[in-house]
């Protein structure tokens, strides 16, 4: 099993009343109860570092962007440590109070279940979310994720297109059904 823990420190400081800049630091210790050689390798931990800047627009338009590095180390001193380029974006439009659209891309080192010893993924999604009334909403999103196994023999990559929408029913405040529909291709 898989046991992760860690901290992290974000912070925002204010440019002007829309916008700032943005500090992400974070540290995560990853560590595996069975002993094998494989669950050895991986273990380690991951240290990232984002610095950006995030705005608010009249209310319609909002975001943030934020670029650093992450450093997947190792404590098997004979596997290499990997120092790759991350970000984070989210950009969002409202045009209407009911209607909102969303960009998002991001990149992140994950544990593998498998072949390598981590994984790199990016990931960029775009999404709609509309209220039509107090009781029902409807959502689409599109996503594009890709998978690159590190230290993995056959220099595995894995991409992976989706397509979803989903439509939800609020009969009270407290209560709300939904029902959605995702495709995935590799």
């Amino acid at each position: 099993s898989l046991y992760s823990s860690g901290f992290g420190i974000t912070s925002a400081f204010a440019i002007s009343s829309d916008s700032g800049i943005l500090v992400d630091l974070s540290m995560t210790d990853i560590s595996y109860d069975n002993d094998t050689t494989a669950s050895d390798n991986r273990e380690g931990s991951i240290l990232r570092g984002l610095v950006g800047a995030g705005w608010d627009i009249t209310g319609k338009t909002s975001g943030s962007v934020k670029a650093g590095v992450t450093r997947r180390g190792f404590d098997n001193d004979d596997i290499d440590a990997d120092v790759s380029l991350s970000w984070e974006a989210n950009l969002l439009w409202s045009p209407k109070e009911y209607s909102t659209f969303r960009l998002s891309t991001a990149q992140a080192a994950n544990e593998t279940s498998g072949p390598g010893f981590y994984v790199d993924s990016t990931i960029t999604q775009i999404s709609w979310d509309h209220t039509i009334s107090t009781f029902y909403s409807i959502g689409a999103v599109l996503s594009y994720l890709t998978d690159d196994y590190y230290n993995e023999t056959n220099d595995r990559k894995d991409n992976i297109s989706s397509i979803g929408v989903s439509g939800d029913y609020s009969p009270t405040e407290n209560s709300e059904i939904g029902v959605s529909y995702k495709f995935a291709k590799d």
